[in-house]
């Protein structure tokens, strides 16, 4: 029996007080530590800053580690393309940081994020077990090119790159054959790594922040308007979004979205706004700090998430955790693990035109809208169940399981 795991916990991205994956990275980290692990955070010398002015103000036992870029993050973050090249450049230092005397301080390492299975991971050839992911994937939906516009090329490319390219290198291949465990995100991943690999995979739910409170019955009859959260860029739907609610509008004029991001397309989105003439019942707030979005998510009706492609969409989770619901087109990765019974899918297989999405998403915001009470109570209550289930501590917990048995003791 082992009373004490030494974990190395690989993560591209990790920022304390973040959402999404660096938050979910940091905050999973942490977890393990209750489990009487020893835990060290291996991350990017970009993280530096932000991990050791929180570290300076609380108490922690996670270790952290950096191992820097090769390319300049003026060059690497110009989109997607120049983000896989520094993923992999990065991923090369670390396996030839660690070297193969990892074993001699580590018992078990664990590649929690960044990206997909394709890219590979730095830990393969360092000479101790490891788990890979959650990873995620989604292929790119014919029906959503029109609202891509010229960044749909990229798509394109990205999606030959991943799965016609990176998936015949050995750095996929061992990445994968090496691992004592490899972990999807959605349904789709699972599916895709086994057609080309024929390698089984565990589906495990990316982690959620720790859920409030369950919500008043009066607090729940008092939402009415809705909420987007993310990035300002094509692949986010976020056209689709304000078109279909200049049709929703006309149906409930008093109703507002809120947006809270930013991005390269924050000035078209919002011209767009006007031109819809939205202006007087769309907010656009801008970027702000995770903890300031959980506490304005509770107040919302639903989180509207039309993203053309999402292999998780960590925005539902948090919403979840909220205990409120969301909405988004079936086809993304969110629905391996939300469905009908705790949000609005939005169905999209009968769909024979782009503008279609538009039509359709607007019915489904109208449903939400004009949910009973009942129906709409329920939602929120198995969202907000999901959450405990699937919340860091939960996770930790879980993964701490995983290394025991891969390691082959009991916890």
């Amino acid at each position: 029996m082992i009373s004490l795991m030494r974990i190395l916990f690989l993560s591209y991205t990790a920022r304390p007080n973040q959402g999404s994956e660096p938050g979910n990275s940091w905050r999973t980290a942490s977890a393990l530590l209750k489990y009487g692990n020893s835990v060290t955070l291996l991350t990017q010398t970009d993280n530096r800053g932000v991990i050791e002015n929180y570290l300076g103000q609380v108490n922690s036992d996670l270790k952290v580690v950096y191992c820097p870029s090769v390319i300049p993050r003026f060059f690497w973050n110009r989109g997607v393309l120049g983000t896989y090249v520094n993923y992999i450049i990065w991923h090369r230092r670390v396996r030839k940081m660690l070297g193969k005397n990892s074993i001699q301080h580590y018992d078990i390492a664990h590649h929690f994020s960044w990206g997909n299975y394709w890219l590979g991971t730095g830990l393969r050839n360092i000479g101790i077990p490891y788990v890979f992911g959650p990873c995620g994937y989604q292929s790119n939906n014919l029906i959503t090119k029109k609202f891509y516009g010229s960044s749909w090329k990229i798509e394109i490319i990205r999606e030959k790159l991943l799965t016609y390219l990176l998936s015949k290198t050995s750095n996929f291949r061992e990445s994968i054959t090496q691992s004592s465990l490899c972990l999807s995100a959605n349904q789709e991943a699972q599916d895709k790594l086994f057609e080309l690999t024929q390698f089984n995979s565990q589906l495990m739910m990316p982690e959620i922040s720790s859920p409030k409170t369950f919500p008043s019955n009066y607090e729940i009859s008092a939402r009415k308007n809705l909420l987007w959260v993310g990035r300002f860029m094509p692949r986010k739907g976020v056209e689709v979004l304000l078109r279909a609610f200049s049709i929703v509008h006309r149906e409930f004029p008093d109703v507002t979205l809120t947006l809270i991001g930013h991005g390269s397309q924050s000035h078209e989105l919002i011209e767009l706004a006007h031109s819809l003439d939205l202006h007087g019942n769309v907010c656009f707030l801008g970027k702000l700090e995770n903890d300031k979005v959980l506490a304005e998510m509770s107040k919302y009706k639903a989180l509207i998430l039309p993203s053309l492609r999402e292999s998780t969409g960590s925005q539902i989770l948090e919403a979840a955790s909220c205990a409120v619901p969301s909405v988004f087109f079936d086809f993304v990765g969110s629905a391996t693990w939300f469905n009908k019974n705790s949000s609005y899918v939005v169905p999209t297989s009968q769909l024979k035109n782009p503008d279609d999405l538009i039509d359709q998403l607007a019915n489904i915001i109208e449903s939400v809208l004009g949910d009973d009470d009942n129906s709409y109570y329920n939602k929120c209550l198995k969202s907000f169940q999901i959450s405990l289930e699937n919340e860091e501590d939960v996770k930790a917990n879980a993964y701490s399981e995983i290394y025991a048995k891969i390691l082959g003791s009991d916890l």
